[in-house]
């Protein structure tokens, strides 16, 4: 989640955009077994569902 919200922090995006980034970020860490990284294309999914 941290990563998604200073990605946005860095684009300058809105609060709200931000939060999305948040929570793509973490839900798609949450994909992956044990200690993986979240991956690009799960997060722009999710992303695009909220």
């Amino acid at each position: 989640m941290v990563a998604g919200l200073v990605y946005a922090t860095t684009k300058n995006c809105t609060p709200k955009i931000m939060l999305k980034w948040g929570v793509a970020c973490g839900v798609a860490a949450t994909m992956n077994e044990g200690t993986d990284l979240a991956q690009k294309g799960n997060i722009d999914i999710i992303f695009k569902m909220l």
